[in-house]
């Protein structure tokens, strides 16, 4: 693992997955939370001495992408935009982050007309404002976890905590509350387990 280099996952299970990688130090894998929390996880990343940081984690696909395309630029919807100066190879696409989760396809498809972004995420943007603003070298590293024509359930918003751990106790009341979320969750299982397999890749390049 590089010198100086951390890794940020705004979720427990994005963490877990890349625990999994052979010389992975834990002590440099922070668990931010989601969505705006990512900025507090740069920051206890610069006190430990970071000198690059690499958000890493799931995102949705607003167009047909790789599994985790190399990121090439990081956009908002006020059209501030960020270049990555970590970047792995290939074909690097955009990345629009958002303050919301967009969860079905006709919101992906007005994302991607609006942004020109091919994935979108809720920290991203965070995460590179605040890299710029303490002068580190970034990268953002993110498998498609749901692609444009995939749905995500509403519920799904209210499985995560603000530290990024999924509420088992949650996600069962919602299952039994509307048992026809129990399909749709097994396909989302598959996916993540998809798309952590990508992560890992992702980021092993990202940190060698």
């Amino acid at each position: 693992m590089i010198d100086g280099r951390y890794i940020i996952c705004p979720l427990e299970i994005e963490a877990r997955a890349l625990l999994t990688l052979a010389g992975m130090d834990p002590a440099r894998v922070i668990v931010s939370g989601p969505g705006v929390a990512v900025a507090q996880g740069v920051e206890v990343a610069h006190g430990a001495g970071a000198t690059s940081v690499v958000l890493a984690g799931f995102g949705a696909g607003l167009a047909a992408t790789p599994l985790a395309p190399p990121i090439g630029a990081v956009v908002d919807e006020e059209g501030c935009a960020f270049a990555p100066t970590i970047r792995v190879g290939g074909r690097a696409v955009r990345i629009v982050g958002v303050d919301r989760i967009v969860s079905t396809p006709a919101q992906k498809a007005s994302l991607r007309a609006r942004s020109g972004a091919e994935l979108a995420d809720t920290e991203s943007h965070h995460f590179a404002r605040a890299c710029v603003e303490r002068g580190l070298e970034f990268g953002v590293v993110r498998a498609v976890s749901d692609g444009p024509n995939d749905e995500l359930p509403e519920e799904a918003a209210n499985w995560i905590d603000a530290e990024g751990r999924t509420l088992a106790a949650r996600v069962l009341l919602d299952l039994a509350r509307r048992p026809a979320l129990i399909p749709r969750l097994r396909a989302l299982a598959r996916a993540s387990r998809h798309a952590a397999a990508g992560l890992r890749d992702g980021v092993e390049e990202a940190i060698r």
